[in-house]
């Protein structure tokens, strides 16, 4: 349990490290359910690329407009966007 008077706020390169980390372990765990795919009978590599073709679409939106583009006020950004 945290104690009431605990310091929740973390300096910037501590939540990059945490975040790194978080990310690193990610993508290893995708790239062991690619190559578990890649090896599985049948595999189609025309349709594996049509399959990842509407996520990559769908998140062009997104590195355009940044995280919180085309938030107004009361949105979720917290630097009260």
């Amino acid at each position: 349990m945290l104690a009431e008077d605990a310091n929740l706020h973390l300096p910037p390169s501590q939540i990059e490290t945490m975040l790194q980390g978080v990310v690193s372990r990610h993508l290893a765990k995708l790239e062991r359910v690619a190559l578990a795919a890649k090896c599985a009978r049948g595999f189609d590599p025309e349709r594996a690329r049509m399959d990842d073709k509407p996520g990559v679409l769908d998140l062009r939106p997104v590195g355009r407009a940044g995280l919180y583009g085309g938030c107004t006020s009361g949105g979720s950004d917290p630097d009260g966007g």
